[in-house]
């Protein structure tokens, strides 16, 4: 059985749920900027990668697991198309942002040319990391973990 969710509680705590995940929104957009050091500049798109995923989960909090999850999947490969869209890239490197990129990001020199691949790498750790923050964010029996994968993100 489905563990019990903050915004399955008929008492006001959809509220609290949301703002929770509101909350989470700020910490990863300031998370995506400090992300663009990378780059040695700032990438606005990663400031946006968050963007999905937040407003997925903040529609769909009240909604059963399965079409929360489906949401975020959906929302975190749009996230990636947006920020890869934005740099200029093609749909192999949204591709390649989930496959090849990791290891392409680690494997270059230091500041990280702003490639699309690159870029849409950052990206979809952000909107990862995002999607399950705010997913962690709706239970109530989790206060402080929601913020685990920011700090992870973060490091």
């Amino acid at each position: 059985m489905d563990e019990p969710t903050i915004a399955s509680n008929n008492n006001g705590s959809t509220g609290l749920s949301r703002v929770r995940i509101g909350v989470l929104f700020i910490a990863y957009t300031i998370s995506g900027t400090a992300a663009g050091a990378i780059f040695d500049s700032l990438e606005w798109s990663l400031l946006i990668a968050p963007l999905a995923p937040t407003i997925a989960a903040l529609v769909l909090a009240t909604r059963a697991f399965p079409l929360r999850l489906l949401s975020a999947g959906a929302s975190i490969v749009a996230s990636v198309a947006i920020a890869v869209w934005l740099t200029n890239g093609s749909a192999s490197d949204v591709v390649d942002a989930f496959t090849a990129g990791p290891q392409r990001l680690l494997s270059t020199d230091w500041p990280s040319p702003a490639r699309p691949d690159l870029i849409g790498t950052v990206a979809a750790t952000l909107a990862i990391a995002t999607a399950l923050s705010a997913e962690l964010a709706t239970r109530r029996r989790w206060h402080l973990l929601p913020l685990l994968p920011l700090f992870v993100t973060y490091v």
